[in-house]
């Protein structure tokens, strides 16, 4: 009966004086992350961040190197079989140097930030546009740094079309207007930048990603597609 029921639990721990030994159920953290996993490229956006945090608690409290990348392997591999394949090469690359990776708490922080940046290029690969569109959101991808970036400009200046079809071409086409495609573009990759240095100043990072007149406007979109400000962003996920 004790057996049953203690395997419901990913990690035990043993007290040992003051502190805390951890045991690990291995079986059951690789079930769970093979669960979370299809949920980082299908699942939608509020599903992605609750997996990726429910990655970042298991992978952080992993104290033997050898399962962490075991685990690693894992997660990266299975990722790659729901995202295009014109992505396993670098996946490949990716897991090699991850495997040289000397310093151990370093190894979660490298394969979170992989994971977000894969998402976000297959988030956008994967799908099928029009031309036009397409060669739309390749220019957006392209110059989303720049803090002007209109899509009045680029119609006019880029596609050389009307900018009243253009938009309505893109909306029908994405299912969101251009404003809000630019705006989520930009927190993702705000959210990138955060995952990747934590200690980036919030300034800083709203230049980073075309905001850097307006950081109160930064926090404000920021806030709407992540529920957070910046700073706590960060203090939630990447600070201990």
């Amino acid at each position: 009966m004790l057996i049953k029921r203690i395997k419901r639990y990913d990690i035990m721990y043993f007290i040992e004086g003051t502190g805390k030994v951890p045991t690990f159920n291995y079986g059951q953290i690789v079930e769970k992350i093979n669960h979370l996993v299809p949920l980082l490229s299908a699942g939608n956006s509020e599903e992605r961040e609750s997996s990726l945090r429910e990655l970042k608690s298991i992978l952080t409290s992993v104290s033997n190197k050898d399962f962490l990348l075991q685990l690693a392997d894992n997660i990266i591999i299975s990722l790659g079989t729901h995202l295009p394949s014109g992505i396993l090469p670098e996946i490949t690359d990716f897991l090699y140097n991850l495997h040289k990776e000397e310093n151990m708490a370093q190894i979660p922080v490298l394969v979170l930030d992989y994971i977000q940046k894969v998402i976000s290029v297959s988030s956008f690969s994967s799908r099928q546009y029009g031309p036009f569109i397409t060669k739309l959101i390749d220019y957006i991808q392209e110059h989303y740094k720049n803090p002007d970036l209109t899509l009045k400009w680029i119609s006019e200046n880029y596609l050389y079309m009307n900018i009243s079809y253009v938009s309505r071409c893109f909306t029908k086409e994405t299912g969101e207007k251009f404003s809000g495609f630019l705006m989520n573009l930009r927190v993702q990759k705000a959210k990138e930048i955060l995952a990747s240095s934590g200690g980036e100043k919030i300034q800083d990072v709203a230049e980073l990603v075309g905001c850097g007149n307006t950081p109160y406007y930064f926090s404000k979109i920021f806030k709407k597609c992540t529920g957070l400000t910046p700073s706590a962003y960060v203090k939630k996920n990447f600070r201990p």
